[in-house]
């Protein structure tokens, strides 16, 4: 879906993800195909060529066989899954998530996992190296993280790095963005006049408890209402959405509309429930298989 976006620069529709759709509909979480036709079909096939190399030309019988394989049955499958899913009145929730795709769903710069916890120099140096890294990403067309790592991002500005092949040592940058950006890069990490002052009037500093108990507050939620609608709680609420709910949250920033959990269905089944949280109302939460009801409340001097 991304390279027929790269190449028309429009957005698909009429997307009828079968993978998603196989996961409203009970049969588990990034489902994999072979195991789906095993289930739905009776139909066996081998998933011997998944790790040959597909850029050899020509390619082998086997590696023809296989990719046939891999779209031959889709339509069996979409008329199955389909009755199932407007069976369980899931069929919107199917399709909007079948066209869920970030590349041109948000302009936005992705915020780098696990900087929370950074003093806050360290957290200035990784916007800019964020920044730096998302302006080669859609200049080239790449997705993020395979031109540096949120990892890669964070050892930058955690260890001193002086020339251009101390940045080869480090795992997750991408040689050709080294190449390009290495020196601006440096730049960055080695400015030693840092002016904190105006940058910290846009970024609340909180402290890591807060954090915390927050996410697991949160995952607390997406879990019980996973439960609920037989749902796996990572395709509901995955932990990297939470923490960036709860980082806006903690900023003061009450625009949660790029937040992927306050859209769409998982609005409707949880994120408005979350929001009434955060606000201070009371919600019912219903603890699964127990059916034990449970009132939740975040009173300010929680946070």
């Amino acid at each position: 879906m991304e390279i027929i976006f790269g190449i028309t620069n429009q957005k698909p529709e009429n997307v009828f993800d079968i993978q998603v759709a196989a996961c409203f509909c009970g049969y588990g979480f990034q489902l994999g195909l072979a195991k789906l036709l095993k289930d739905l079909l009776a139909v066996y096939i081998s998933k011997s060529q998944t790790r040959s190399n597909w850029a050899s030309r020509p390619l082998t019988q086997e590696q023809i066989i296989y990719a046939v394989n891999d779209v031959k049955y889709l339509f069996k499958l979409y008329e199955i899954l389909l009755v199932k899913v407007k069976e369980l009145q899931r069929l919107d929730w199917v399709l909007q998530e079948s066209v869920k795709y970030d590349f041109y769903q948000s302009k936005k710069i992705p915020q780098v996992r696990n900087a929370n916890g950074l003093e806050l120099a360290k957290q200035y140096l990784l916007e800019k190296l964020a920044i730096i890294r998302f302006d080669y990403a859609r200049t080239f067309n790449l997705p993020v993280k395979t031109v540096a790592t949120d990892e890669a991002l964070i050892e930058l500005v955690s260890n001193k790095i002086g020339k251009l092949a101390d940045l080869k040592k480090i795992h997750g940058l991408s040689p050709d963005f080294i190449i390009e950006s290495g020196q601006p890069i440096l730049e960055i990490i080695n400015n030693s006049n840092i002016d904190l002052n105006m940058w910290k009037n846009n970024v609340k500093y909180f402290n890591k408890e807060k954090h915390l108990f927050l996410n697991e507050l949160i995952y607390f939620m997406a879990k019980s209402t996973a439960l609920k609608v037989n749902l796996p709680v990572e395709f509901l609420a995955s932990r990297s959405d939470i923490e960036k709910l709860v980082f806006n949250f903690l900023q003061e920033d009450y625009n949660y509309s790029d937040n992927i959990i306050i859209k769409n269905w998982r609005k409707e089944i949880l994120g408005d429930n979350i929001i009434k949280v955060l606000q201070g109302q009371t919600v019912k939460i219903c603890l699964g298989e127990a059916g034990l009801n449970l009132d939740l409340k975040l009173f300010k001097n929680d946070v």
